[in-house]
């Protein structure tokens, strides 16, 4: 109600203001007419003048101080905030950007003809690329391969090796006696990826020899252990990197008996809060650690 109330007394200050502006013009039209001595018209006129000024002062002092809030006058309260254009000048950066980026069109269609003029290429003196040959380690026949495996067998009792190709995908499973299973996925004789399985989980399902492992410990394992093909394959020997993985994975029976080298424990939480045996096996000195035993 207070709201209305004193949207009213706007309305009636601003009609008031119109009044006194026609009667003002009124006033001045008379005063320059009315030749007549009584001049009536213009006495009228100031008089209703001054009983509307008079109006319009009681009216002034009735309303309340707005403070800066539009919302009695609606969009027509925020002209108070239109900003001065000296402390805008958009437009004058707008135009500036413009003539910069039309000279810089043309600078560059200047720099254009002039590299076409003085470097022109001469399609028939242009040796074609040579392509650089594949490594041949990528395309192993399947007999050399089974020969890899037969050596890797010898070479490792301790483990049981398997070549096999499931989805047109070579691959090697090698099983740690009573611990796990690792997938060794090859491209010829170069380690592609590496998946480490608890002992009892197969992978002769193609659908499923892709798939993580079930259990925490060895899905942590998968990682470590593709962290170290990584680092053994910056020799630049295929075979040797392989050879260096599985001698790797070897130290890993000892995972369930072992404790780690450092806090001399068994289990120990990892950042995650799963409880985990040591299953960072050291790269360099195929130590057993937990994950945040590892030396740095």
């Amino acid at each position: 109600m207070a709201f209305e109330a004193e949207k009213e007394k706007y309305k009636i200050a601003l009609s008031t203001t119109r009044d006194v502006r026609n009667l003002v013009d009124s006033a001045f039209e008379n005063a320059i007419k009315d030749f007549s001595t009584e001049k009536t018209k213009l006495k009228d006129t100031l008089v209703k003048l001054e009983k509307k000024l008079s109006d319009l002062e009681k009216t002034g002092n009735s309303l309340t101080k707005l403070d800066n809030q539009h919302t009695l006058l609606g969009k027509s309260g925020l002209l108070w905030s239109d900003p001065i254009q000296d402390k805008t000048p958009l437009h004058d950066q707008l135009m500036q950007t413009y003539s910069w980026t039309q000279k810089l069109n043309a600078q560059a269609k200047i720099a254009t003809e002039s590299l076409k003029r003085h470097h022109v290429l001469d399609s028939d003196n242009v040796e074609p690329a040579v392509k650089r040959p594949l490594k041949e380690n990528l395309f192993v026949p399947q007999s050399t391969l089974k020969q890899i495996v037969e050596q890797l067998k010898k070479t490792f009792p301790k483990l049981t090796i398997r070549w096999n190709k499931i989805a047109g995908v070579s691959l090697l499973e090698v099983s740690v006696k009573l611990t796990l299973n690792a997938i060794i996925i090859l491209r010829g004789c170069t380690i592609d990826r590496v998946m480490i399985k608890a002992i009892h989980e197969t992978s002769e399902d193609k659908d499923e020899f892709m798939q993580c492992s079930k259990y925490k410990t060895f899905n942590k394992m998968t990682d470590i252990a593709n962290a170290a093909a990584f680092h053994y394959s910056q020799c630049g020997d295929s075979k040797k990197s392989l050879n260096n993985l599985l001698n790797w994975l070897t130290y890993y029976e000892k995972l369930f008996s072992e404790k780690c080298i450092k806090c001399k424990k068994h289990l120990q939480k990892d950042a995650d809060g799963n409880v985990l045996p040591p299953c960072w096996i050291d790269f360099e000195t195929l130590r057993l650690y937990h994950l945040q035993c590892r030396p740095s």
